[in-house]
């Protein structure tokens, strides 16, 4: 059977739930083992994505995704709830969302699983947080949980990227 997440995070569930309360927001690198990270990052490249574009909040690709349920069974025992909603996002050249009112949605977790590898940080495509003050450098291989209904942004992803694209799976609670 092959290992989803890094033993030392399935260890230390209990450290991670106290820096989560205590601070709110969580950055964990490292967080799947290799072979699944990169099987991850194979499935949601060949999912089929659907372009979603509204000028004055978002540009990007979405789709459907399912995590296995290891991976959404150690998420939900982490925030102490249940995963409403599981997407996967295909961000290139000229995608972004804005930080608007309206994207509060009443959650209490966010979760972004960074599938994003050797990225230009000068790119763009950091996901941010307003009310945290908190800008997510772009790391592969790296799940940021957010406490709280805090209202998410994607800087606008620039020339600079070159053709690459940014890969997440974001769940909310």
């Amino acid at each position: 059977m092959v290992a989803l997440i890094n033993k030392s995070y399935l260890d230390n569930v209990e450290e991670v739930k106290k820096v989560l309360e205590r601070d709110g927001i969580v950055i964990l690198k490292d967080f799947f083992e290799k072979k699944y990270y990169e099987k991850l990052k194979e499935e949601v490249l060949n999912l089929n994505f659907s372009e979603d574009k509204k000028p004055l909040m978002h540009s990007y690709l979405k789709g459907g995704f399912e995590l296995p349920m290891k991976v959404r069974d150690y998420f939900e025992n982490l925030i102490d709830d249940k995963l409403k909603k599981v997407s996967a996002f295909r961000l290139v050249w000229k995608d972004y969302t804005l930080m608007h009112d309206s994207a509060k949605r009443d959650r209490k977790f966010e979760i972004v699983i960074d599938l994003t590898d050797d990225w230009n940080q000068d790119a763009g495509g950091q996901v941010c947080y307003d009310s945290k003050d908190v800008v997510i450098p772009v790391t592969g291989n790296s799940v940021t949980i957010v406490k709280g209904d805090v209202v998410r942004y994607v800087k606008y992803v620039n020339n600079l990227s070159k053709g690459k694209e940014r890969l997440l799976i974001i769940c909310s609670s």
